[in-house]
């Protein structure tokens, strides 16, 4: 069997109870990888969506497979800015379910006690899911299934620690966030070519500090705020900031992919190297159609 890795999209739900007090919820979505003797994988989560009783998300996750008897489990909750989120629902899917052919589907929501859940509209609630598995994965599949934000240090914490870090370099370097979330593809691509790719990797760590900000965390909703929340121009995107702690430059990272209008493109190793050149401490003073 090998090791594989289990490719899982939740794409929308519908006929879901109310949950507030408005009379609608904020549903998202919490996925794991669970196995024998009751050991689980780091969860990951969907978006929230405001307001909602048939939402979408669209989003896909992955996660390392090494035994067939995993299951999949998703819990689907109702945020709540005060107090605790509440649990809408159960989804429980084995590896083993979709190993041989790809699913795609409705799946009912249940309770804890194994019971179907009926929506404010009288009909089941449930979910629209799909299965993928791939078994013997590439290097760069199982690199894709592996978290980089989760368990992070906090936003400031991390950049204090990273201004730390270039305080006195020499050369001098600056920090470079990567703000993002570990549901998008995109940010791992990003991540891995900073890390692996000669050029870049050089590039990178000669001149920059970079730094990893999980932007669907709560308690970094401050700094992004200060940030001028760049996360609303997509995942992952780039804020460079200087030794001192000063803002440079906010960059999108879709001029800077192959394809730049299709989602979830690969980056562009070239634009990347131009990139980190133009912006680093007595850069290139060129315009270049990437530096926008």
């Amino acid at each position: 069997e090998g090791i594989g890795v289990a490719e899982v999209g939740v794409i929308k739900a519908k006929s879901l109870k109310r949950m507030d007090m408005a009379g609608l919820s904020d549903p998202y979505v919490m996925l794991s990888m669970t196995g024998g003797g009751g050991w689980r994988k780091k969860a990951k989560k969907t978006k929230i969506v405001r307001n909602n009783l048939n939402p979408e998300w669209n989003q896909e996750f992955s996660f390392p497979v090494t035994d067939l008897e995993q299951k999949v489990e998703l819990i689907l909750y109702d945020h709540d800015d005060l107090g605790s989120d509440d649990i809408m629902g159960y989804v429980i899917v084995p590896v083993a379910d979709f190993v041989d052919e790809d699913r795609e589907g409705w799946y009912t929501l249940l309770t804890e006690e194994q019971e179907e859940i009926i929506g404010e509209d009288g009909k089941s609630s449930s979910m629209y899911l799909s299965f993928k598995y791939t078994a013997h994965a590439s290097e760069e599949e199982i690199a894709m299934s592996q978290d980089i934000y989760t368990g992070l240090a906090s936003g400031e914490d991390a950049i204090k620690d990273a201004i730390k870090k270039a305080a006195g370099s020499s050369p001098k370097r600056r920090i470079l966030l990567q703000i993002g979330a570990d549901w998008s593809m995109s940010c791992k691509k990003f991540y891995r070519v900073f890390k692996n790719d000669d050029a870049c990797s050089s590039l990178c760590s000669k001149y920059y500090v970079l730094t990893l900000l999980d932007a669907e965390n709560e308690r970094n909703f401050g700094i992004l705020k200060k940030l001028g929340d760049p996360q609303w121009l997509g995942f992952p995107v780039f804020v460079i900031i200087d030794s001192q702690g000063a803002y440079i430059h906010t960059q999108g990272s879709g001029v800077l992919e192959t394809e730049p209008w299709v989602t979830g493109g690969f980056p562009d190793r070239t634009k990347l190297s131009k990139f980190l050149k133009y912006w680093r401490e007595g850069g290139e003073n060129d315009t270049e159609e990437i530096v926008q």
